[in-house]
């Protein structure tokens, strides 16, 4: 499971099935806001959706099926079926002060292995802190460092995301 401390307030860690409910209500609280920004299938309907997201990009995270079928067998049936993409993106949490407060992901693209493409959003209660900055500039250094990075694509959908990539180079 992937984890990275961004400072003694801010971390980023793998979505984890037992972050289920916390997950279900920050979605919750920010839908109305977040739905012109995010494709519906990231932004779970109802709480059993948001079980199978979780168990989903666990999975993901563990980088081989096997191991998921064999050592989370119970999450693996929890789906029913399965098959993980070929080259699934990091899909994390922003954890603030031991709280979920957003996410962040990091995906590479099909077309240069070396360049990878940022996701974000934060709890419209978190915004204006800057948590999504220092996440991001963090998860570059880690990139650059352990992943061979050298190109980033960040998504900016909205203005107030706009202001993220211009901060955290």
């Amino acid at each position: 499971m992937f984890y990275l401390t961004i400072d003694k307030d801010i971390h980023i860690r793998t979505l984890h099935p037992n972050d289920t409910v916390e997950l279900f209500r920050l979605v919750e609280v920010n839908r109305s806001r977040l739905c012109p920004w995010i494709h519906p299938s990231a932004l779970p309907e109802n709480y059993k959706a948001a079980r199978k997201f979780t168990i989903e990009c666990f999975l993901n995270s563990l980088g081989n099926l096997g191991v998921a079928t064999v050592e989370y067998n119970d999450y693996y049936q929890e789906l029913e079926y399965y098959t993980p993409l070929p080259s699934p993106p990091m899909e994390l949490r922003i954890w603030f002060d031991k709280c979920l407060a957003g996410e962040i992901m990091l995906g590479r693209l099909l077309d240069s292995y070396t360049t990878v493409e940022f996701g974000y959003w934060i709890s419209s209660d978190m915004e204006g802190r800057g948590i999504v900055i220092h996440c991001v500039s963090g998860l570059m250094d880690y990139a650059i460092e352990n992943m061979d990075i050298d190109r980033f694509v960040l998504d900016v959908l909205s203005t107030t995301s706009a202001a993220v990539p211009s901060r955290s180079v």
